[in-house]
């Protein structure tokens, strides 16, 4: 085989594997284009609706969810969700802070929301400062977010940022 057939057949195995190669889809970094913040939604569910917010000010690099603090005594979650573009891994970093006065944030709890079903990222039993990053796989048009769950709505209210976030972009159209 001489080096014009060698490099024939390297083009034709490298048209054939990008056929076959399974078609993955791209990812967006940041809070934009089909997750930029006015596409979310902030909802505070609980008595007397809360309080809770949203910062966007540093988007599309970080988002900090704020939950509520209405001095009711009763529970309120915040969310903030968004449906998903595409199929694949939704990957982020976050930061967690709670300024309730015990210092304690077993009152309010900080995770991700995936189709309603919560999954708490906070510890309960850790710092009033806490850090980490996590890897959730989605499917297009899952609801996706964030939430702050304020047991008592007392004594301050707790932070959560994402600082890094990627998720499935929208799937190309075919050719």
């Amino acid at each position: 085989m001489n080096a014009r057939d060698t490099l024939s057949l390297l083009a034709i195995l490298s048209a054939t594997a990008l056929m076959v190669k399974p078609v993955k889809a791209d990812v967006v970094q940041g809070f934009q284009y089909e997750y930029a913040p006015s596409l979310w939604t902030l909802t505070n569910t609980g008595i007397g609706g809360g309080d809770g917010y949203v910062d966007t000010q540093y988007a599309p690099e970080t988002i900090t969810l704020a939950g509520s603090n209405v001095w009711i005594g009763e529970p309120t979650m915040t969310t903030y969700t968004i449906p998903i573009a595409g199929d694949g891994v939704v990957n982020l970093s976050w930061d967690y802070l709670t300024q309730d006065e015990s210092h304690n944030p077993f009152f309010d709890r900080f995770g991700y929301i995936l189709d309603g079903a919560t999954t708490q990222l906070s510890n309960d039993n850790g710092d009033p400062s806490q850090t980490g990053d996590a890897s959730v796989p989605v499917t297009k048009d899952n609801i996706f977010g964030w939430y702050i769950y304020s047991k008592d709505n007392l004594w301050g209210r707790a932070f959560g940022s994402l600082f890094y976030f990627e998720a499935p972009a929208s799937p190309s159209p075919p050719p």
